[in-house]
């Protein structure tokens, strides 16, 4: 493998559509690695075990439906049972006047033990992306009452909040050249995703006679229009747009939002990625071989849940050979510390 380098992340170009935030949130082109596994409580890193190969490719595992109301975490997962209310990502019905505010820089998630990750990695292999993003936002800190009310991209500094403690500060990825193919490994620094609040909030767009006041996406918009899943229909763009016009107006006559033109709604969907910067946030590569340089959308989230998958399988798989060898509980395999737990797979592997 080759290594690319990264600068930092810049916003998204201005898109003439609008259907950038509706398609899958695990379409971006990076790929996180497995390379290691955190220390026992999860944060900091303490020992360094090699999770085997998993192909981990950052999509959604499609297997055992989840149920959205199942008990996401307990006391006995290093989560306060507080911690996630599951009606706060259960339906449809997840909309709520859009936070806008940025993360504290200082937001510190709450301790996530190894069983707390079994937890969560259990109530999110059914969910689709957004819901999956809600969840590990939850995870990272975000109120579960009104986490589907914040702008996407604030949910993405609470998912990157948790990333930071659980597995560190820096991405290990994969990506391809799309010039000549050739696979490239970078590392992409916590820090350098942080795009950032807007100094000077716009809320509004003057086009050709309209006014439009709007909002920034949240989560619960794109829930709303089946971003992220297959039938989410061509007209989902559109229905996104329209979802975050609070008013509209063309030479000061009230106008209905479904009734805006094609330029207005692109005037929009410009506005909004350049409000929302941290909602797509985007990597400037160059190809170490040919020498080609390009733009590729990173989702944190994405890879934050490769990341979790594999951890907890290995988890999963460590628990019962210890299980099997010695006749502990899943609790008595995690009360072990990873250093010891590994010598005790050295012991059972002979």
């Amino acid at each position: 493998m080759t290594t690319g380098g990264a600068a930092a992340p810049v916003p998204a170009p201005p898109a003439g559509e609008a259907a950038d935030l509706v398609a899958s949130g695990t379409g971006a082109l990076l790929v996180g690695e497995a390379h290691a596994l955190p220390a026992r409580p999860l944060p900091p890193v303490g020992e360094v075990l090699g999770l085997p190969d998993a192909g981990l490719s950052g999509r959604p595992v499609a297997e055992a439906r989840v149920l959205a109301d199942e008990v996401l975490a307990s006391p006995a997962a290093g989560l306060s049972e507080s911690a996630v209310e599951p009606c706060a990502l259960a339906d449809e019905a997840l909309v709520s006047p859009a936070a806008e505010l940025s993360v504290p820089s200082n937001a510190s998630p709450p301790l996530l033990t190894e069983a707390g990750l079994l937890a969560l990695w259990e109530a999110g292999r059914g969910l689709d992306p957004v819901r999956r993003a809600l969840l590990l936002a939850v995870a990272g800190g975000a109120d579960p009452g009104g986490a589907s009310g914040l702008a996407v991209g604030v949910r993405e500094g609470f998912v990157l909040a948790l990333r930071r403690q659980c597995f560190g500060g820096v991405f290990g990825c994969v990506v391809v050249c799309p010039a000549c193919q050739q696979e490239l490994e970078l590392e992409v620094p916590v820090a350098e995703l942080g795009v950032g609040a807007v100094v000077e909030p716009v809320r509004h767009v003057r086009v050709n006679g309209f006014e439009v006041a709007f909002r920034l996406i949240t989560s619960g918009d794109l829930i709303a229009v089946g971003a992220g899943r297959a039938k989410s229909g061509p007209d989902a763009g559109r229905r996104l747009l329209e979802r975050t016009v609070t008013a509209a107006t063309r030479d000061g006559e009230p106008v209905a939002a479904g009734d805006l033109p094609p330029d207005v709604l692109d005037a929009l969907a410009r506005t909004l990625a350049e409000q929302d910067p941290q909602a797509d946030v985007r990597l400037d590569l160059d190809c170490a071989d040919c020498g080609h340089r390009w733009s590729a959308a990173f989702d944190a989230a994405a890879h934050l849940w490769a990341e979790v998958d594999a951890y907890a399988r290995r988890l999963v798989h460590d628990v019962h050979t210890l299980a099997a060898a010695y006749g502990w509980s899943e609790d008595e395999v995690l009360a072990v510390g990873p250093t010891r737990r590994q010598c005790y797979l050295e012991l059972v592997a002979g």
